[in-house]
């Protein structure tokens, strides 16, 4: 008698059963949560030359505050890329390399003007794969479309060189909840795979002690 025979159809199931729920789990955590908003809906590659434009519209999937992001590639030394970028704190440390981004920028809905600003205030900013400062801030509601425009009134030198893209994403505390809900399952499809072979490995084993049983009987009787 085989291995497939001896853990018999039922728990079989049950196991195929819990292996599906995991790999469910899995795909869900990669795929569906992460992507349950837009939370980046606008992506632009920006000239930063003077005069240069740039405009992009996108409908909202949910009501947040969004920001505007001026990312570039981390190709500079980073004090003076800091500098350029008007992130750094304190300014002293720049020594005469002034701010070479200026902006002005402006969000309208439905052919109105609804928020509009520039790069003067120093705000937040972010290090990853790219150095990215905020520009502004705007709120929107679900289900609106909305337009982003800016444009830039100086020539921003060096950053030029750094593939400049203006994006508007939501800040990071809209989207922690579903990352942690994405490693939570990440985890959690741990648990159905363990059932699946603690369940095989049982039926296995009460299989091999049937049979032996059995034979041993047999063995009796003769």
């Amino acid at each position: 008698m085989g291995p497939t025979a001896r853990i018999g159809r039922k728990p079989s199931l049950w196991a195929a059963a819990f292996i599906f729920l995991s790999v469910v789990l899995v795909l869900s955590a990669i795929f569906v949560v992460p992507r349950w908003h837009n939370w980046k809906p606008l992506d632009l590659a920006f000239e930063l030359s003077r005069g240069s434009k740039v405009s992009g519209t996108f409908a909202s999937d949910l009501s947040t505050h969004f920001s505007l992001n001026l990312a570039v590639k981390p190709e500079l030394e980073k004090t003076r890329l800091h500098c350029l970028m008007g992130m750094e704190s304190p300014v002293e440390n720049c020594q005469g390399v002034g701010q070479a981004i200026q902006i002005e920028w402006s969000v309208s809905e439905d052919g109105k003007e609804i928020e509009k600003g520039d790069s003067t205030p120093r705000t937040s900013s972010y290090w990853s794969d790219v150095t990215a400062r905020s520009i502004g801030y705007f709120k929107a509601t679900a289900n609106r479309k909305y337009t982003v425009s800016a444009v830039s009134l100086s020539d921003a030198g060096d950053l030029r060189k750094l593939s400049p893209r203006l994006i508007v994403e939501t800040s990071p505390a809209e989207y922690e909840g579903f990352v942690f809900l994405s490693w939570l399952m990440m985890y959690a499809a741990v648990i159905p795979l363990i059932t699946a072979v603690v369940i095989l490995v049982t039926a296995w084993l009460v299989g091999m002690l049937k049979a032996r049983r059995s034979g041993a009987g047999r063995a009796n009787e003769t």
